[in-house]
């Protein structure tokens, strides 16, 4: 279909700019085509860029969290006589949904953070903000649990039922959520700042050409 409508020769001798397409088209210069299985060596260095990196953690931290809220409320919050045993493995449990529940907002945090490093040092960035949101993303979120859990478990009135009533305490890891949210919305604003006062600058660099 591409060759038939005279497009392909169109981009290939006049165009200068880009096409998106899905997966079922080969690469070409001018034509943005999704990788699914890479191929190449190139393809393969394409998909293992930091920015990927990214993305595959917050998938992944999206994955746990929707499993372990699942196993969750199956186990334990629809079944009232296992909260009034209160067994070890359903605290352990709670401990390890709040855990992947924050790494999820962690990793949305790295997203933004990434982006706005991005395009604040010219779209140049190494390895050292990967490593950060790893740290921010999975060792951050894994303190913040021991901390809540050593807490919680010394206090006595707050272990019983599973942990599944509401606490102040879980302010020791929805704080730093909460935080990171704001943080976000900072970033997105001064993107947008950036992006705008950009795009005012392509006028006056035309009119000067």
């Amino acid at each position: 279909m591409l060759k038939n409508s005279g497009l392909q020769e169109h981009m290939e001798n006049h165009a200068n700019g880009w096409l998106v397409a899905d997966s079922g088209f080969l690469l070409q210069p001018w034509l943005m085509t999704p990788i699914i299985q890479p191929m190449t060596v190139a393809e393969e260095r394409q998909l293992q860029c930091d920015r990927i990196t990214i993305h595959k953690n917050l998938f992944i931290s999206y994955v746990f969290t929707g499993l372990s809220w699942l196993l969750y409320y199956l186990l334990v919050t629809l079944d009232g006589e296992t909260q009034l045993e209160n067994p070890v493995w359903c605290q352990m449990l709670h401990l390890v949904t709040e855990y992947f529940t924050v790494c999820n907002f962690q990793w949305m945090f790295c997203e933004g953070l990434f982006l706005h490093t991005v395009i604040i040092y010219a779209f140049n960035t190494g390895k050292a903000i990967v490593i950060s949101c790893y740290v921010i993303g999975w060792f951050a979120p894994f303190v913040l649990t021991v901390i809540y859990a050593g807490i919680r478990g010394w206090m006595q009135s707050k272990t019983i039922d599973c942990w599944i009533h509401e606490s102040s305490l879980k302010w020791i890891m929805h704080g730093p959520t909460i935080l990171s949210i704001g943080l976000n919305v900072i970033f997105l604003a001064n993107i947008i700042r950036l992006l705008v006062r950009k795009l005012k600058q392509i006028p006056e660099a035309l009119k000067i050409r």
